[in-house]
């Protein structure tokens, strides 16, 4: 089922030495893996362009090569696999913050496979959310999740775009401002239960992928100043402020 990317055809021809041509292959959405093969010919001159015949008790003779034919086949080593593990890595757009909303630059990549797309060409759409939390203190990273005391504030969600798909970032911003002193930090997660059919077809069974807590590109703090004046002072003294 492959074809030529740019003429939808399985076959062309005038190639040029050394000139890449994509294919695109559509496969059904129960199909696991495919194995794209493929065969040329090729014609050519012989180098010298002379050709010599000798007959038994007869003239010999000699003149112009005459072209040759040359046939390639080729095919996958292995079967291209069809599923792919959508993930993310993200950059905080700033790290201090004060009564303004959570700002994030979302990557998407895949951790292995190739991002799926459909017939028209387009990526597939993949959706991703995260939950934004508080810490008194500065968060440790840590793969299990937030701690007990860290507080849900906010979410967030983004999808990624047809004709862009993985290879843009996405700047996501809170609907609501961080307000409250403290250390504010993000963690992502992409499901297959929040995903369309088809990109489904394309993960694994239930695959999910979740951001570790307190990755340092996610770390936002909203600081908090208190000031102590001393009371008086005499004319003419140092006044301190703590």
């Amino acid at each position: 089922g492959a074809v030529f990317a740019d003429s939808d055809s399985a076959t062309r021809d005038d190639v040029v030495s050394g000139e890449p041509y994509n294919i695109r292959v559509i496969v059904g959405e129960d199909s696991s893996a495919v194995t794209v093969s493929g065969s040329a010919e090729f014609t050519g001159t012989m180098q010298p362009a002379v050709r010599y015949f000798t007959t038994v008790d007869g003239q010999d003779t000699a003149g112009p090569a005459g072209p040759i034919e040359l046939t390639i086949e080729g095919a996958d080593k292995q079967p291209r696999q069809l599923t792919f593990s959508p993930q993310i890595t993200t950059q905080v757009a700033t790290r201090y913050a004060s009564g303004a909303a959570f700002v994030d630059d979302v990557t998407f990549a895949t951790a292995d496979g190739v991002w799926p797309r459909n017939q028209a060409g387009e990526y597939l759409q993949v959706s991703a959310t995260a939950t934004v939390y508080r810490t008194e203190t500065e968060p440790v990273l840590n793969p299990e999740g937030p701690p007990a005391d860290a507080e849900a504030i906010t979410t967030l969600a983004v999808q990624t775009d047809v004709s862009s798909g993985p290879s843009i970032p996405y700047r996501v911003s809170s609907a609501e401002g961080l307000d409250r002193p403290g250390f504010y930090t993000a963690v992502w997660r992409i499901s297959a239960a929040e995903q369309r059919p088809e990109v489904v077809a394309r993960l694994r069974a239930n695959y999910e992928w979740i951001e570790p807590f307190g990755e340092q590109s996610q770390l936002m703090m909203v600081p908090m100043i208190s000031t102590l004046a001393q009371p008086e002072a005499a004319v003419g003294t140092p006044m301190s402020d703590e």
